[in-house]
């Protein structure tokens, strides 16, 4: 059995802020996910995964995705757009970020255990990671 399916909150990060400030990103909008619950919800059915993340704090929200593994998709991140690719090895997840020439961009890669989830995301400027806990 998949590993994948199951919920997670987050219980911590390892430089995280670090990494988003060092991708552009404003340091408030970076500072968030360490002031919100942030539960996140996987279920793999055959080469779909659904991902649900839901935020709970001053952006109270839910998003959900379907991804069909090894095809192209588009995720929003802030006022852009990102194409992207899901693969998936075992219990590890790896989603990447494709540049419009083509080149990777950030891959975020999740590797799920029996105890939780980690997610490690990386670019050429380095990583953080965020720490989850299986509900």
């Amino acid at each position: 059995m998949s590993l994948v399916n199951g919920k997670y909150v987050k219980s911590g990060e390892e430089g995280f802020k670090e990494f988003m400030i060092s991708q552009g990103m404003p340091e408030n909008f970076a500072q968030r996910p360490q002031d919100e619950k942030f539960i996140s919800e996987y279920k793999l059915d055959g080469n779909k995964l659904t991902r649900s993340h839901i935020v709970e704090g001053a952006a109270d929200k839910t998003r959900t995705r379907e991804i069909i593994l090894g095809q192209e998709y588009e995720e929003q991140f802030g006022p852009r757009k990102v194409k992207n690719v899901a693969t998936l090895e075992g219990n590890v997840l790896t989603i990447t970020s494709l540049k419009e020439d083509g080149s990777t961009g950030i891959s975020r890669i999740h590797t799920f255990s029996e105890d939780g989830l980690v997610v490690v995301h990386k670019s050429s400027k380095g990583e953080g990671k965020l720490l989850f806990k299986r509900l």
